[in-house]
């Protein structure tokens, strides 16, 4: 079996700022942030996330998206994530680049049309 790349921060926020179904939540959740697991009863919003910006990756171990009262329905966090992730059209790249190199990147990826001012 492939192993799944990894989950960049930017990714895991702009996953948690896609608006979700009416009457969804997140339950059960083992969620690291870098090697810091993010606590279960704290609202997992951009904010919070943010704070982690540093870190290279985001875990998902378990937890669960559910809607429902009396008749619960379950569905698995990481496959709703990589089911969302196919959905996305562009792509996170972090680079770590000289000081006096920034620029003439930027340049060329203007040039090739894959940056905007």
């Amino acid at each position: 079996m492939a192993k799944s790349k990894p989950i960049t921060v930017a990714e895991w926020i702009a996953y948690l700022n896609t608006p979700w179904p009416e009457g969804w939540w997140v339950e059960e959740t083992e969620i690291y942030v870098g090697d810091e697991r993010i606590p279960d009863d704290v609202d997992m919003d951009a904010t919070y996330i943010g704070k982690f910006a540093g870190a290279d990756h985001v875990k998902i171990a378990g937890g669960y998206i559910v809607r429902g009262v009396d008749d619960r329905e379950y569905l698995s966090l990481k496959n709703n994530f990589d089911a969302w992730r196919r959905t996305v059209s562009t792509e996170t790249i972090v680079l770590t680049v000289p000081k006096e190199k920034v620029e003439e990147i930027r340049a060329f990826l203007r040039a090739a049309k894959l940056l905007s001012d």
